[in-house]
């Protein structure tokens, strides 16, 4: 657990640094030895963790006289040569490192810390960046804007010894950015038509092309790689740009939404790429931020931070629209969804083709990249989903053409729906932008979301998949053509029903089973319609009606019958009463250690004891190490709310509190603090958006360059909930119209509510009937006749008595109930 700790450690450290990438093109490339023989390797990974490979996995590295020759990874993640030259028949008897011996997290997680330690020494000086709102959509952290006519800015680069190949590439750029039906080299489609077509109109970026400029250093300047086979300097390329073009270029124009930062700036550079058939020396595509390295630049009162970047030239042609719409997915906020470790586990169960974050940018090679799925769309907040609960047959229209998808949502403990984990449903066929998928039919999304997880861009890097495809085949192989064809629904495996009891199945990574079964998938011509819940008429909700023979520990539920019911499924919540409660752990009085309250623990105790460094009163918590924490004890009822004073103790920049939550994988970062802004003044900070059900919190310490944080009066708060009844979450009835239930010790107020089932048709939840048993006391019962009366319709639905018109309702007052028709 210590390593594991360690290694998520380097990688939060490195997250400024190893934003996104698009993946190695998977082609096997013929190079030649300096005595005229050819072999064949291909590269793995991305720009933060790649390797030149032979076909048999076996390191390869290119020594300074241009000769390939085996390799050695050592324990810092740095490639070694062996001096013995790479042939045409491999030799696994040689003491070389194969890639199967990798460990890919721990070696990327070393890089970037190497990386970071390089850099730190500048990183001091540069200015704070501010994040993007993660609500702003599931996976999605900028704030570039995504609605409306966007301007954005990109820029062409040649070298001092590398130029265009392209006569007149800023005409073909402007053409491949902005013209409709662009069509040159095989192109299929021009980068804005992409984005308006896959937010239905609601996102209409403009790009203006400058240039191109040719820089003052060659090309290995800004591409030639480290010990580590990072890119050197490539950021420079972006200010040395702007500085050449700086009065062509008003950057007050590119920040829209006015917060001083210029929104982004991309780049086109010269040559090719090294994600595809670049040279060492060659940029590998990404973005990133000039910040992180301790480089600012400003002009026309706006500084420049954000930018991305990608290759002129592929090997024969100039590269296609795939890797730029990759690219600026990433400054919309997109994360990457391949492995971005390169677990070969892992690896090959990610979307691949499917998703344009993945191997979708490499389709018609690089020329026509696949639509937004419902996930990105959904991300970007450019879709409205259809809700999947109750009881309908649905036709779904291929997204492209219809913006269409739906959703099933997963509940928590309480039935309240957890909005982190869900299932998103869409239409995918091979026409438009999605021509060269690998098949076609109903694609279903498992969406898993962590902030840890998405903020530090390892969505896909285990085998809990964050943004999963449930393939209707039943494998995952994400370099199978075949097996990738298989993915949607019927498919080629014929597959129509997804519920909790198929394969693969409805649950949740919890194993929980999702009671939202979809079945009788069809695809008619371009056309996927499919049963929810039975499909057909809906079946008429049942009326829950008054608890009777109720006591001290037990009650029993009741409702009305529903024509034709096969079955009923009752749900019972306890409802937690009370005024909330607070807890403070104040940290004692003693000048020397801290004390803490019963059940919170802490890996440190030193204090601070003087005024300024206090908050209502001496001591406070020094954490002073990084990984220093405060963990609370496991409250009764979930948290509402958490506050805690801060002082920062001359810290860098790079300084942080995490505020955890726990969950079943561990700690997960829900709030993060810079510590640095409390450096002058300690300051009362509160959180009141608490992650639904946490029971425990903990405040983490991620110290960087240097710093202490002092906290103190932490106060948590927590309050009485409601949650479902152990045993009586959609328990079934066998079709009978009652059912006693068991009371729980401490609790005395409950709600009821049921569904009727006619088959595997279900209807809505009756209405919710609320009791709250006597702990012995007699209750004093209304006389019926003097009850309120109500009115129901047969849907369940209260109707005032004065909004009744022609049909039947239930009539209800006290506990007699009948039916009455109104003509």
């Amino acid at each position: 657990m210590k390593l594991q700790r360690k290694i998520v450690t380097l990688a939060t450290l490195g997250l400024a640094l190893s934003a996104a990438a698009v993946p190695a093109k998977r082609e096997v490339r013929t190079v030649t030895q300096p005595d005229g023989t050819t072999i064949e390797v291909r590269i793995v990974g991305d720009e933060y963790l790649h390797y030149m490979v032979t076909n048999d996995g076996n390191i390869v590295s290119r020594d300074t006289d241009g000769r390939y020759c085996y390799a050695k990874v050592a324990t810092d993640g740095r490639i070694i040569s062996t001096g013995i030259s790479v042939t045409k028949k491999d030799a696994p008897d040689l003491d070389v490192t194969n890639l199967s011996d990798i460990n890919t997290s721990e070696l990327r997680a070393q890089r970037i810390q190497a990386r970071n330690v390089a850099v730190k020494p500048q990183r001091l000086n540069a200015p704070a960046r501010s994040n993007g709102d993660p609500s702003s959509g599931i996976g999605r952290f900028t704030n570039f804007p995504a609605n409306g006519e966007v301007r954005a800015l990109v820029l062409l680069v040649q070298y001092k010894d590398v130029k265009f190949t392209l006569s007149d590439p800023k005409t073909y750029f402007d053409d491949m950015l902005n013209k409709d039906g662009f069509n040159q080299y095989g192109g299929t489609g021009c980068a804005a038509e992409y984005f308006r077509e896959s937010s239905n109109g609601q996102f209409r970026p403009i790009f203006d092309v400058y240039g191109p400029m040719t820089l003052g250093q060659n090309r290995s300047y800004y591409g030639g790689n480290d010990y580590y086979g990072n890119d050197a300097q490539p950021h420079l390329m972006v200010t040395h740009a702007l500085a050449a073009l700086k009065d062509q270029v008003d950057l007050s124009k590119y920040d829209a939404d006015n917060d001083g930062y210029v929104d982004n700036v991309y780049v086109f550079y010269a040559g090719q790429g090294e994600a595809s058939y670049g040279s060492e020396e060659t940029v590998w595509p990404h973005s990133a931020h000039i910040n992180d390295f301790g480089v600012t630049y400003s002009a026309n009162g706006k500084q420049v931070n954000r930018y991305a970047t990608s290759n002129e030239w592929e090997q024969t042609r100039p590269d296609g629209v795939g890797t730029f719409i990759h690219e600026f997915s990433h400054v919309l906020g997109l994360p990457d969804l391949y492995c971005t470790n390169y677990n070969s586990v892992a690896g090959d169960i990610t979307p691949n083709a499917w998703s344009v974050l993945d191997y979708g940018p490499y389709n018609n090679d690089g020329r026509t990249p696949p639509t937004y799925s419902v996930y990105e769309r959904n991300a970007m907040g450019w879709i409205d989903l259809k809700e999947l609960k109750d009881a309908e047959t649905v036709a779904l229209n291929h997204i492209e053409d219809s913006n269409e998808g739906c959703i099933i949502h997963t509940y928590g403990t309480t039935g309240a729906v957890n909005p982190n984990e869900f299932f998103l449903l869409e239409n995918r066929q091979q026409k438009g932008w999605d021509k060269y998928l690998p098949g076609h039919g109903m694609l279903i999304w498992h969406i898993d979301y962590k902030t840890s997880v998405f903020n530090n861009n390892t969505v896909n890097n285990t085998t809990h998949q964050h943004v999963d495809i449930e393939e209707a085949c039943g494998t995952a192989n994400s370099r199978n053509e075949s097996v990738l064809a298989g993915y949607t629904f019927p498919g080629t495996s014929k597959n129509t029903s997804f519920t909790s009891e198929t394969t693969p199945a409805l649950k949740t990574w919890a194993g929980v089973g999702v009671d939202v079964p979809i079945t009788n998938i069809e695809e008619d011509g371009s056309i996927i319609s499919f049963d929810v819940c039975g499909g057909g008429t809906p079946v008429p909700a049942p009326v829950a009606l008054a608890p009777t023979e109720e006591t001290s520990d037990s009650f029993v539920a009741n409702w009305q019958p529903v024509e034709g019911a096969t079955d009923y499924r009752l749900t019972v919540w306890a409802v937690g009463e009370g005024a909330p409660k607070t807890e403070t752990a104040d940290f004692g009085t003693s000048s020397t250690t801290a004390t803490f309250p019963d059940g919170w623990s802490s890996n440190v105790n030193g204090v601070y004891t003087t005024a300024a460094s206090c908050g209502k009163d001496a001591p406070s918590l020094k954490l002073n190490q990084d990984g220093a924490y405060l963990a609370t004890r496991t409250f009764p009822n979930p948290i509402k709310s958490v506050s805690l004073w801060i002082k920062g103790q001359t810290a860098t920049s790079d300084c942080t509190l995490s505020i955890e939550s726990q969950d079943g994988e561990g700690w997960s970062t829900f709030k993060t603090i810079a510590v640095n802004t409390y450096n002058n003044k300690g300051a009362a900070v509160t959180i009141d958006e608490i992650p639904a059900n946490t029971f425990a919190l903990r405040i983490y310490y991620n110290k960087g360059q240097r710093g202490n944080v002092a906290i103190d009066d932490v106060a948590v708060t927590y309050g009485a909930s409601t949650y479902i009844l152990d045993g009586y979450d959609a328990v079934s009835t066998a079709g009978a119209t009652s059912m006693r239930v068991a009371a729980v010790k401490s609790v005395n107020k409950y709600r009821y509510s049921v569904r009727a089932y006619v088959g595997t048709s279900r209807s809505a939840m009756s209405n919710t009937i609320e009791l709250t048993l006597s702990n012995g006391v007699e209750d004093v019962s209304m006389d019926d006749a003097n009850a309120p009366v109500e009115y129901f319709n047969l849907q369940g639905v209260k109707v005032g008595a004065d909004n009744l018109t022609h049909g039947i309702y239930v009539r209800r007052q006290g506990r007699s109930v009948s039916k009455i028709v109104i003509r």
